[in-house]
């Protein structure tokens, strides 16, 4: 009926894992309730983290004036920018994982600015340069968004690493930390241009420009994620040396 039905058949199946989970949450709570255990809402936690993080807030917010954009504009400019499906879902699924995670490692300050802001960056980057064409006008353009993904997805590896050391889940010292958070990007960028590859082959959707394109490209996300995690490791080592010193500085005085 309406040409896309794969969205369709998308919007369905969320909502037969949607529903029942809500109704077993609140059939959990009422449980826990009569147990006399006070349960709080994913939604309340969510918020809470979200209210203490100035980094998340900026986030969610440019995102979402970013999908009202796009939401508002489709029905007076139809056909205004290609793949507008497509870039609804990525939208709301980079709001929701950046409140998830946010959640997720509040006690370990959640994702960081620099982390918070090359995601917006990017994804603004990729958004406009489709509806503006210029990933059509310039060549190059298509390389710096690889490169800007590649960070995003590195430095938000790096953070998360971070945080589960911090938990004492990982017992890994900075620079292994460094090195994981930089394949992570890379073989999802890999997994990227094979399912490029394989939606040309399958779809018709054209966005695979051959195997030079597709080495660059590779290049491209392995350059972002690497720079960004030696960026984001010279931070924790300088952070962790003055947190040390700061440490043996009080030490003595109190001492003395």
């Amino acid at each position: 009926m309406t040409g896309n039905h794969y969205w369709f058949y998308g919007v369905v199946g969320l909502s037969f894992a949607l529903i029942p989970a809500i109704i077993l949450s609140g059939r959990e709570d009422a449980i826990a309730a009569k147990h006399g255990v006070h349960r709080v809402s994913a939604w309340a936690a969510a918020r809470t983290a979200i209210a203490q993080s100035p980094a998340a807030q900026f986030s969610i917010w440019s995102l979402s004036l970013l999908l009202a954009y796009l939401i508002v504009r489709e029905p007076l400019t139809p056909g205004f920018t290609h793949y507008w499906g497509y870039q609804i879902v990525q939208l709301s699924a980079t709001i929701a994982a950046i409140a998830f995670l946010t959640t997720k490692f509040s006690a370990e300050g959640g994702l960081s600015w620099p982390t918070n802001a090359i995601v917006v960056a990017v994804t603004y980057a990729d958004t406009f340069g489709t509806a503006g064409h210029f990933y059509d006008r310039f060549a190059t353009y298509d390389k710096f968004t690889h490169f800007g993904g590649g960070a995003a997805l590195a430095a938000a590896s790096y953070d998360i690493l971070r945080a589960m050391a911090i938990r004492g889940r990982i017992n890994w010292s900075p620079s292994t930390r460094m090195i994981v958070a930089t394949m992570l990007p890379v073989a999802l960028g890999v997994s990227w241009e094979i399912y490029e590859y394989l939606g040309d082959s399958v779809f018709h959707t054209g966005r695979n420009a051959g195997e030079l394109d597709t080495t660059y490209d590779i290049i491209s996300d392995t350059t972002g994620a690497l720079l960004t995690c030696m960026l984001m490791w010279r931070w924790e080592l300088k952070h962790t040396v003055a947190e040390f010193q700061a440490k043996r500085i009080y030490g003595r005085s109190e001492s003395s």
